[in-house]
This record gives C-alpha cells, structure tokens and sequence, in this order.
C-alpha cells in the first residue's frame, strides 16, 4: 500500500513522531549550541557572560554540563560556595561523571571542607582510577 493510500489516522500516526523528532533534535542542537558559546565565553575569562549562557542551555540533555560550567565561571568570579552549589547539582545529574566529583572535591577544599572534599575525590576516583591527585589530596593532605 502507498503512504499516499493510506488512511489520514496512519499517516498522522506516522508524521506526529517524526515531528516531534525534529523538534526535539532542534531543541538539543539549540542547547548544544548555547553550551558552546557559555564555555568560549568561560575560556574567554567572561565569567558572567559564561553562567548566563550556561543557564540558558539547561535542557535535559546538556543540563549536568552546564551546571558544570555554571560552576566553574562562578569560581572564576570568586563565588566559591555558589560554584560548589552547582557543581553538587552537576554531580545530582551525573553522579557517573568523574570530572564533576573531582572538580567538586577542589572546590570543597577550597571551602575548608576538608571531609566532604575527601569523599567527593573518592568518587572521583573510584570512577577514574587513573585520575591525578590534585595538590592536598595526597596522603599527608
């Protein structure tokens, strides 16, 4: 049977998922697009132009990275109990992700969180054993 012959309920039942597809796929390219820019404008050293864009691209599929770079511009602006609370929220979205425990246990150490540091580096390298250790992480630190 051609699609052409098909009955108008088959044919929507097909063109509403393809779509939908679509849009979805434009809205991912679109946050994609934005996290790109807030991590060129964190590079950049524009810390407040690199959160605000990181906000801005927190759709499902990108929102741990840019809690990330949401948090490391704010540690470049010097806020580090902000930086330290979207790094935890980066970790709450991908708690697989070794780089966002790492980068939060530096940033626990830097709050003087020296417990809550050390954990955060175990994660860390439970999920990266072949990770370095930073400055302080080390047995006498």
């Amino acid at each position: 049977m051609a699609a052409g012959s098909l009955p108008f309920a088959a044919r929507l039942a097909i063109a509403v998922p393809l779509l939908a597809g679509a849009v979805w796929l434009g809205t991912v390219q679109r946050q994609e697009a934005r996290l790109e820019d807030a991590n060129a404008a964190l590079a950049r050293g524009e810390g407040n132009d690199a959160a605000r864009l990181a906000r801005a691209a927190d759709g499902s599929t990108v929102r741990a990275r840019a809690a990330r770079t949401v948090s490391l511009a704010q540690l470049r602006l010097g806020e580090l109990a902000d930086a330290e609370r979207e790094m935890s929220r980066a970790a709450r979205f991908a708690p697989e992700d070794w780089t966002v425990h790492y980068d939060r246990a530096i940033l626990l150490r830097r709050l003087g969180r020296r417990e809550a540091a050390a954990r955060a580096m175990g994660r860390a390298l439970a999920l990266n054993p072949r990770a370095a250790l930073p400055p302080g992480f080390g047995s006498g630190g």
